[in-house]
């Protein structure tokens, strides 16, 4: 699901790589995915992907209260401190990013 925030200050999904508006409620698609069986969402804050400004906690915490299947973050981290923030502060299931990639392939 990509997110963007700035319209109308609520969150409303996009397609195709976050060009097409949906004028779908976030939290109206999540639940519609869990009830039509997905088992996990991959959820993208398109306002803070490539931003390195952490990612969106707002946007995971309520998202993460409305459903009950695991939600993986992505869009925003910046370092690994915006990581271990997230994994403290939100119960998401995993987070995703460029960053976290680097950082693997530094230690092989």
């Amino acid at each position: 699901i990509y997110i963007n925030s700035m319209i109308r200050y609520k969150y409303f999904c996009f397609i195709d790589n976050g060009r097409e508006y949906t004028g779908v409620n976030v939290l109206d698609w999540a639940i519609e995915a869990q009830d039509r069986g997905a088992g996990e969402i991959f959820l993208t804050s398109i306002d803070r992907e490539g931003t390195g400004q952490g990612y969106d906690e707002e946007l995971l915490s309520l998202v993460t209260k409305k459903i009950e299947i695991p939600i993986i973050a992505h869009g925003g981290a910046g370092n690994l401190q915006d990581i271990l923030n997230v994994a403290k502060n939100v119960n998401i299931e995993a987070s995703i990013n460029q960053l976290f990639t680097d950082i693997l392939l530094v230690k092989i």
